[in-house]
């Protein structure tokens, strides 16, 4: 066998790994790699090979795409209808929300610390990409008003508007739990702008 023939069948083999790993991201630095060793070399089964480790991740790269896109054109809606992008980083996320654990009663009030953070901070609107953020953070609350997944399903009613600006604009006084939510995102927002204005 000559020596063409064992690079490939070893490119084979990284190539094969490369796609058992769990993302693109885990695989790119082998593609990265597999690219520097065969620079300048003429081979268009080993590059087509190489390529196929892309085509094998394609869905996941496009979906990351496509919620980056939608991240983006979120934050630029909610700027057209009057919200203002607010600069915070995760340290002054998890300290605004220290400080408002006070007026939460319980799980579901993180429906309003949702609201803020989607509407001005860019955070992604679907509950499991949120949740993922949310882990992030280093909080220390009470049991009794921790982060839940279900507690985020349903801290927000269907039946409400869809943006805080909306939000502010309605008094529901028979709808105690709304404007509880509504109380406690306002000084969650006005908090954050605190911080926001300190940067």
């Amino acid at each position: 066998m000559d020596n063409s023939a064992t690079h490939t069948v070893d490119i084979a083999k990284i190539v094969a790994h490369a796609k058992s790993l769990p993302t693109y991201d885990d695989a790119r630095p082998i593609v990265e790699c597999l690219y520097a060793i065969c620079r300048g070399m003429y081979n268009p089964e080993i590059h087509d090979m190489i390529e196929s480790i892309k085509v094998h991740f394609q869905n996941e790269i496009e979906n990351k795409w496509k919620s980056e896109i939608q991240k983006i054109v979120d934050r630029r809606i909610n700027n057209l209808i009057g919200g203002s992008e607010l600069n915070v980083d995760d340290e002054q996320i998890t300290k605004a929300i220290n400080h408002i654990e006070s007026i939460m009663d319980s799980h579901r009030d993180w429906g309003a610390i949702y609201r803020i953070l989607v509407d001005y901070c860019g955070w992604p609107s679907k509950y499991k990409d949120f949740e993922k953020r949310i882990n992030l953070l280093h909080l220390n609350l009470n049991d009794n008003v921790s982060f839940t997944y279900q507690g985020l399903q349903m801290g927000i009613s269907p039946n409400w508007p869809k943006t805080f600006k909306e939000w502010l604009i309605i008094r529901n006084d028979d709808d105690t739990v709304f404007e509880h939510r509504k109380k406690i995102a306002t000084a969650f927002q006005n908090y954050l702008k605190c911080l926001s204005d300190k940067n």
